[in-house]
């Protein structure tokens, strides 16, 4: 048992919205490979607080866990228990300290939240009650397979609240800065507003994202987010990549991205993909990998320059920019979890779209003023 009044916490102003510039990680897999010695086991908590500076030095200001929930599988997005930590990665008290060094580095942390589903296999929830005729017990009961585990009895008060109280778990007692919503599409609107309304309890400066499809202007409004994610900039990237033909009204709309939005922090954008193409899982086609191995790989100039100009856009316009860990390495390794990403020593590389201490984060629209010599 952890008591969350034993925590202790730093004053801390997270930026404000609009100048967010987000690092999506995954804990287990960020740390270990070409690191220098951390001095702890790799893909835990301790190991991501230790390499905090590295995403302080590229310039950005918001780490966007994956999720870090107790989780069956590789990614996070099968979870067991949605008011625990996940036990590889560490103990309460190291995702507390991990926050609260983020903090002090003038980092906020956003987490990820799958409420839709239960993990497919080892799900602590089923059958919690011991009710064993199959229909899951008291947090299912036969809501039926959503394709990645059992769907949860929204239509129950009791399993609305257990879930919706993940943002007082996660926004109030561990003091994280925001949350993004998995799959918000997949769950009834009316409980998705009733997450983000608890989410506004803790303060308007949490930053509240959702996923959801079909994408639009209207979907932040209509659940009560900040902001919403942007699949279609990461394809229209792709796709200018592929057959440019010297479009400058195409980039230009990219830039300033899709109508509808009335807010320069309605939409997060990942030109270069998330967590979701990036990520390669057999039998999934929308799965591509790292985008400089869809181009040709590292040591082909036109990859590297296609991400000098998609990262560059993305800083500098409309949007909430995203990279997504390794993407600023040119890595080609597929990000398969729980294989460690193969991070270069980014001082040394030849091969870097970032180098550490060459982006200024400002608070105001376009979120980045990029120095001269940040890209090459």
């Amino acid at each position: 048992m952890v008591d969350p009044k034993s925590f202790t916490w730093s004053k801390f102003k997270a930026p404000d919205h609009d100048a967010l510039v987000m690092y999506q990680c995954h804990v287990g897999t960020f740390t270990g490979v070409g690191d220098p010695d951390l001095g702890t086991a790799p893909g835990t908590f301790v190991a991501l607080t230790r390499k905090l500076q590295y995403i302080k030095d590229l310039g950005f200001n918001c780490l966007q866990l994956l999720p870090h929930t107790e989780f069956g599988g590789a990614w996070g997005y099968n979870p067991r228990l949605m008011h625990a930590v996940h036990g590889p990665y560490g103990d309460a008290l190291e995702f507390a300290e991990l926050v609260e060094q983020a903090h002090k580095k003038g980092i906020a942390v956003l987490v990820d939240v799958a409420l839709h589903h239960g993990a497919a296999n080892g799900n602590s929830l089923w059958e919690f009650d011991g009710w064993s005729d199959g229909n899951g017990g008291i947090y299912f009961e036969r809501a039926g397979d959503t394709g990645w585990g059992q769907g949860f009895a929204f239509w129950k008060e009791e399993v609305q609240s257990y879930l919706a109280a993940t943002m007082d778990t996660w926004l109030d007692e561990y003091n994280c800065d925001g949350v993004r919503i998995d799959s918000a599409h997949s769950m009834p609107p009316d409980f998705v507003r009733r997450v983000t309304n608890r989410a506004r309890q803790f303060g308007n400066d949490k930053f509240v994202v959702v996923e959801h499809s079909p994408e639009g202007g209207h979907v932040p409004g209509e659940l009560g987010a900040d902001s919403c994610w942007l699949f279609s900039n990461s394809d229209n990237c792709a796709g200018m990549t592929n057959h440019w033909k010297g479009n400058m009204e195409r980039l230009e709309q990219v830039a300033k991205g899709p109508g509808g939005y009335h807010n320069n922090h309605a939409f997060v954008k990942f030109p270069m993909g998330s967590h979701d193409t990036i990520g390669k899982r057999p039998g999934h086609t929308h799965d591509l990998g790292h985008w400089a191995s869809r181009f040709g790989g590292r040591g082909e100039w036109r990859a590297r320059a296609s991400m000098r100009l998609w990262w560059g856009i993305a800083a500098a316009g409309v949007g909430i920019p995203m990279l997504f860990m390794g993407t600023e390495t040119h890595q080609v390794r597929i990000a398969r979890f729980p294989n460690p990403t193969h991070f270069l020593p980014i001082v040394q590389s030849n091969y870097c779209l970032l180098h550490t201490s060459k982006v200024d984060c400002l608070p105001i629209h376009g979120t980045c003023t990029l120095k001269t010599d940040t890209f090459f």
